[in-house]
């Protein structure tokens, strides 16, 4: 386990040691750290000491505290890893067979749990509402369906993935499937839903932001208020370049990772490119 380099505070050397611990499995998750006085004594400290190395961890999520209560080592979460080509791959099976669209959802691409296994539930809600201000790509009043998808773990009532969708309400009025949540989840997911209403998706753009969790969040994720969270909003277009879907999702950052992968053209593409425009 790596160690910090150079002369670092006392108190970080403690954290060091406990944070250590915990990566090799000595203090494992729910097992209370050392108390104040004890790690005073072993590492002949005073307690301002101590307590700044407990707030180390707490700094890192490695720990969980509550009022009255020794800190414990928090649970180790499912990990989440998202990806620009998600939809590339999502859009290649779009025309399969619902058996192998069914293994392509959101919790399979992203944590590589099954929504059918007895672990995970997933809690979707529907609701056909307008756009506000703050709804990516689309125009305050605009009709649109809302679909917001919540999936927890089963085990520890704890959010495995959060996100919300926009669709055009009379686009989505094209299947009444669509507005039907009980159909969820649905094989092959939006980009499959947009295929039974004669959409092609072409284009997604993304926006990330990061901001603090608020206690609720917090409490929801099993995390710290004030923990970063990561929000990727995307609008969506169609072959007409209209908008076809807008979305945002969550990340809890202590848990999460996203991969983008851009094709960079060749200096003879880019040169075509040119060409073309100028023609």
């Amino acid at each position: 386990m790596t160690r910090t380099h150079a002369r670092v505070p006392r108190y970080i050397e403690i954290a060091d040691d406990l944070r250590i611990a915990i990566e090799n499995g000595d203090l494992a998750p729910g097992d209370p750290i050392p108390s104040m006085a004890e790690l005073e004594r072993r590492y002949g400290v005073s307690e301002a000491v101590a307590r700044a190395a407990v707030r180390s961890l707490k700094a890192q999520a490695l720990i969980s505290t509550s009022q009255g209560r020794r800190p414990i080592v928090r649970r180790r979460h499912v990990e989440v890893a998202t990806s620009n080509l998600l939809w590339i791959e999502g859009k290649k099976v779009t025309r399969s067979s619902e058996e192998v669209r069914r293994q392509h959802g959101s919790l399979e691409s992203l944590t590589g749990r099954s929504i059918h296994n007895d672990d995970s539930e997933l809690d979707p809600r529907f609701t056909q509402t307008t756009a506000d201000d703050d709804t990516p790509g689309f125009a305050a009043g605009a009709p649109v369906l809302h679909r917001e998808y919540r999936t927890v773990d089963r085990t520890t009532g704890t959010l495995l993935l959060w996100s919300e969708s926009w669709l055009p309400l009379d686009l989505a009025r094209k299947n009444p499937a669509l507005l039907d949540k009980e159909t969820e989840p649905w094989a092959g997911g939006t980009l499959h839903q947009l295929w039974t209403v004669d959409v092609e998706i072409v284009r997604r753009d993304d926006t990330i932001t990061a901001r603090p969790a608020s206690t609720v969040e917090a409490q929801r994720w099993d995390t710290e208020p004030g923990s970063p969270l990561l929000v990727v909003s995307f609008v969506a277009y169609d072959t007409n370049d209209n908008v076809a879907v807008s979305g945002r999702a969550i990340y809890p950052a202590d848990r999460s990772s996203l991969e983008y992968s851009t094709k960079i053209p060749t200096f003879a593409e880019l040169d075509q490119l040119t060409t073309r425009q100028d023609g």
